[in-house]
């Protein structure tokens, strides 16, 4: 019994000492995790701040050139409408001052061709007219003379026929004559001579009026051919003129019409190109917006890529630390149960090689460490959700497993993993049980 009682006093020294020394490798391990823990958090929120800023601070370069590169699109196309609209506004005025001088030209060169035509038949009526005029007496004495005019008026055309000069010097040259005649025979001058003078007289005054007559129809009929040419001179003056302004009419409203139509053309020609100018500028606009859009949604794309990375490598090294304390202590506390089985051993009793080989299951149970796996070699660590509280879900490995920041209920130490019920669904191979709880194979994830 002695020896016995001197076994059970080594094995609990030495399961004592196992113990303080798993204790120690436990609290160095807790706090290894909490330090790291601390240094990838405090670390996280300056990446993150950096990582959201220079993002930020590409955005505003974007939206800062966007405004430049607008307000240039912008003022190239007023520049462009001023051009457009000053060049019109030019051609316009030399084409309504065109249209002045030319209307000015014909008016003044027409205007001299009427005063030629009056000039000219002016001058030509000038000379007709006393020949006109001739006529028109001619005409009215050889009516008197012929009675036409009346019997007064020919009585008065015949005493004013008589006392011509042309009669007088008939009637002289007729009494020489008979008188000449009357010496050269010898004869006085008796009633014979005198009734030959009276006969002379009356037969040249009958002969020199029916010149008269004749002469004055002559007159009368070039007064009245002159009278027709004046008045061909008149008429053909009025068609002249006529023609003058027919022709400067049309040439006035050709003029008119060709500057409408000029500037009809430029107003087209104007509107056609300022929507020209206004349809690019839209179309400019829209694209540079487009742009911008599109690199703000890649900038946008690229920080929610960036900032998941980030956080998803926090998490994974947050779950590295987690994973690599569970296996250190799967570890120490197996070490451990090894220790106490090799001092019940030690101790040559069956029941406290039992007894060793129970604490050691113990000890892997409350340590959340089991040996082997359903499938597979490694350390498994307890992962059942009714050992955990105060879980939030961090993140999500690529085989869709959720990770999950926790701690083990009655223990404030935080951990990161899975939950074993939602490993089991996905991958059942890595969950095992140990006294009534589950435990997960880190490594068959």
């Amino acid at each position: 019994m002695g020896g016995f009682v001197r076994n059970i006093t080594g094995q609990t020294s030495a399961r004592r000492s196992a113990e303080a020394a798993a204790g120690q490798q436990l609290q160095a391990l807790e706090e290894g995790q909490r330090m790291g823990r601390e240094d990838l958090t405090s670390q996280f929120d300056p990446s993150l701040a950096a990582l959201t800023g220079g993002f930020a601070g590409a955005r505003n370069i974007l939206s800062g050139y966007q405004g430049g590169i607008e307000n240039t699109l912008t003022a190239g196309a007023t520049r462009a409408e001023q051009a457009v609209t000053g060049g019109t506004d030019q051609a316009r005025q030399a084409l309504i001052d065109s249209g002045q001088i030319s209307r000015g030209d014909i008016a003044s060169g027409y205007g001299q061709a009427r005063g030629d035509i009056g000039l000219a038949a002016d001058q030509a009526q000038e000379q007709l007219q006393g020949y006109a005029d001739i006529g028109g007496s001619a005409a009215q004495r050889e009516a008197a003379l012929s009675g036409a005019l009346g019997n007064e008026a020919q009585a008065a055309a015949m005493q004013s026929f008589n006392e011509s000069p042309g009669q007088a010097y008939l009637r002289e040259m007729g009494e020489k004559a008979a008188l000449r005649g009357a010496a050269s025979q010898g004869r006085s001058l008796g009633g014979g001579v005198l009734a030959e003078l009276q006969r002379r007289g009356t037969g040249l005054a009958q002969q020199d009026f029916g010149n008269q007559i004749a002469r004055l129809s002559s007159l009368a009929g070039r007064g009245q051919q002159a009278g027709g040419n004046i008045a061909n001179i008149i008429s053909g003056r009025g068609a002249g003129l006529a023609g003058l302004s027919t022709q400067e009419a049309q040439l006035l409203a050709n003029i008119s019409s060709q500057q409408g139509s000029n500037l009809a053309n430029l107003a087209t020609n104007q509107g056609s190109q300022l929507a020209n100018i206004r349809t690019g500028l839209g179309g400019q606009l829209a694209g540079a917006r487009s742009g911008l859009a599109s690199n703000l949604a890649n900038l946008q794309t690229g920080e929610g890529q960036a900032v998941a990375g980030l956080r998803g490598t926090l998490g994974s090294n947050l779950a590295n630390i987690s994973a690599g304390q569970g296996a250190a202590k799967s570890n120490v506390f197996g070490n451990l149960g090894q220790a106490q089985g090799n001092a019940a051993l030690a101790g040559g009793s069956a029941l406290m090689g039992l007894v060793g080989s129970g604490l050691g299951l113990g000890a892997a149970a409350l340590t959340g460490g089991a040996s082997g796996g359903a499938g597979g070699g490694g350390m498994s660590t307890f992962c059942d959700i009714r050992l955990k509280e105060n879980i939030k879900k961090v993140g999500r490995l690529d085989s869709g497993i959720n990770i999950y920041t926790f701690n083990y209920i009655g223990d404030n130490v935080p951990c990161i993993g899975p939950m074993a019920q939602e490993v089991q669904k996905v991958n059942p191979d890595a969950v095992s049980e140990v006294n009534g709880y589950l435990a997960v194979n880190m490594g068959m994830l």
